[in-house]
């Protein structure tokens, strides 16, 4: 009976082992896709992650322009909006009134929009169409919570999104 030498052995064992591997990632065992993605629809998607006072992004820089998804999770105990504006060139720094962010100062245009409840460990996702631009997210909610008033957006809740 011919044997195959120790070495023609050892080569057959890994062929064998690269040929599985392939199989497995084609059958779909493979790690998730991260948070830049494609979503299904062909659009990009971006999570944001909302907690007591911000509003983090996974994944860094700018994003292609075209159809994104939103996936917003709520990683508080208490509600959070959405708020998206594109910001125009000659705006520095948006105003204040009352404790909240003026949202009367970004004309109609700019104003992309608005979801105003993401609930408490909650999970809401939207699909908007952006334009080449830099955008400012935010969460404007001001509540009073014993005797003290809670400004979102004074606390941390915004960040920037450029779009190119």
């Amino acid at each position: 009976m011919n044997r195959l030498p120790q070495r023609a052995r050892a080569g057959v064992a890994i062929a064998l082992s690269v040929l599985l591997a392939s199989c497995a990632q084609t059958q779909g065992l493979r790690p998730d896709v991260d948070a830049s993605a494609l979503d299904t629809a062909g659009g990009k998607v971006v999570v944001l992650r909302f907690s007591d006072w911000q509003i983090e992004r996974e994944g860094k820089g700018p994003i292609p322009a075209g159809d994104v998804t939103f996936r917003l999770i709520n990683e508080a105990d208490r509600r959070h909006e959405f708020v998206i504006v594109r910001l125009d060139r000659r705006q520095t720094r948006p105003s204040l009134v009352e404790g909240r962010l003026d949202e009367e100062q970004f004309p109609e245009e700019q104003r992309v929009t608005e979801i105003d409840e993401i609930p408490p460990h909650g999970e809401v996702r939207t699909r908007l169409h952006l334009s080449p631009g830099d955008y400012l997210i935010f969460c404007n909610i001001v509540e009073r919570e014993h005797e003290r008033i809670i400004n979102h957006f004074g606390n941390g809740m915004h960040t920037h999104l450029q779009v190119r």
